[in-house]
């Protein structure tokens, strides 16, 4: 049987925070309360919350304990709850390094979906962390090819977290982009060293990939010469800012050749339902092929509402 979320309610008001308490408990979650910062500090040590809900407003400085709870990294998801009338809210939420954000007062609709969202976010995120770290220890196995077994279990993931993120993007509204990276000529550039060079090469490049991206991202390798990106809650602008950045580092990491990158990026924006894990994947890798044609060196973009 699945374990129940639990669930931290930093709330001053001991009436609203039992009201809330008893709500979530019937969702079912495993919930504690607290009313002060202090409690909560200890709470967290002692509790282990999967997630931590605070309000910002004049009667506790949620941003502040949220600033502490990242400082201390205990793992704990914390969502930061805003007065209803208070501009930008996204923006502070991420400012202060939360994973989430609602308005006061709660919904409760709203407050469970959000719990089980940071959830499931922070599970997908260690996934993908150990299968970077499997990547990395496979790029250094000793193999004159490389692990070509490993690397199509690695795309399979791949394709397997995008369709889940999919999924999510279009039931909660939120961006997601995908970025297919070539590097441009391979047969003439990286294609024509020896094996194991080629192989180290590329693997140089995918470190440098992880380096650029954020821990919830996922890269990996496809085939010989290109890459694969996913970008959960990542627009076109920022989608575009990395594949632009990586356009930058990949050529300057590269010791064993001089070569060129090209992109293809394909982004839905969380506005609507007309986005599918097979139309992300295949208008990604389509903008590759349409910008190496070009001549390569450049992004291509496509995007869904």
């Amino acid at each position: 049987m699945t374990e129940k979320p639990r669930v931290l309610i930093v709330e001053p008001n001991h009436k609203l925070a039992a009201e809330v308490s008893r709500h979530l408990w019937n969702a079912p979650l495993v919930v504690d309360t607290t009313s002060t910062l202090a409690g909560a500090l200890v709470r967290v040590r002692e509790f282990n919350p999967d997630v931590v809900a605070a309000p910002v407003d004049e009667r506790f400085d949620g941003e502040g304990l949220c600033r502490q709870l990242k400082e201390i990294d205990r793992g704990s998801a914390v969502l930061l709850a805003y007065p209803n009338d208070r501009s930008q809210a996204d923006q502070l939420a991420e400012d202060a390094g939360a994973d989430g954000w609602l308005y006061l007062p709660y919904n409760i609709g709203a407050l469970v979906s959000c719990i089980k969202w940071a959830v499931r976010l922070r599970d997908a995120t260690e996934q993908m962390n150990q299968m970077r770290n499997h990547m990395d220890e496979a790029a250094l196995a000793p193999s004159p090819r490389g692990t070509p077994q490993a690397r199509k279990v690695e795309v399979e993931f791949f394709k397997r977290t995008l369709l889940m993120e999919v999924r999510r993007s279009k039931r909660y509204r939120y961006p997601l982009a995908v970025l297919c990276v070539g590097v441009d000529r391979f047969a003439s550039r990286l294609g024509r060293l020896p094996v194991h060079v080629r192989t180290s090469a590329m693997s140089k490049l995918l470190k440098v990939i992880h380096g650029t991206v954020r821990d919830i991202d996922l890269a990996v390798q496809d085939g010989d010469e290109r890459f694969l990106v996913c970008l959960p809650q990542t627009d076109q602008d920022g989608a575009r800012y990395v594949g632009h950045r990586l356009r930058e580092l990949l050529p300057s990491n590269c010791d064993d050749a001089k070569i060129t990158v090209s992109i293809g990026l394909a982004a839905y924006d969380g506005s609507g339902a007309n986005v599918s894990f097979k139309g992300l994947f295949q208008h990604a890798t389509g903008c590759l092929e349409r910008a190496q044609k070009l001549g390569g060196d450049r992004l291509e973009v496509l995007s869904h509402s």
